[in-house]
């Protein structure tokens, strides 16, 4: 369908910063990342299929944490108005 694109990223990249509009889903197809929120970092096991972004496209509010790239990597995105379609 055309609805989606392939992100590539490099280390120390800011992908979602917290407090902006929510503009995009994001699903990793490989690297590593990790969530900053609340003053607080988390890392966690990440897997291809991952998607990141999600809350923000379902209750319409501004991102609740900034993402940032640990190595180089992708990541498929998807825009929200191609999920509203």
């Amino acid at each position: 369908l055309g609805i989606s694109s392939v992100r590539e990223f490099s280390s120390g990249e800011i992908l979602m910063k917290k407090g902006e509009p929510a503009d995009c889903l994001m699903i990793l197809i490989e690297g590593q990342l990790k969530i900053e929120s609340r003053g607080k970092a988390k890392r966690h096991d990440q897997t291809p299929g991952t998607c990141y972004g999600e809350l923000a496209f379902l209750d319409r509010h501004p991102r609740s944490a900034t993402l940032k790239a640990e190595t180089k990597g992708r990541m498929l995105r998807i825009p929200n108005d191609a999920l509203q379609e």
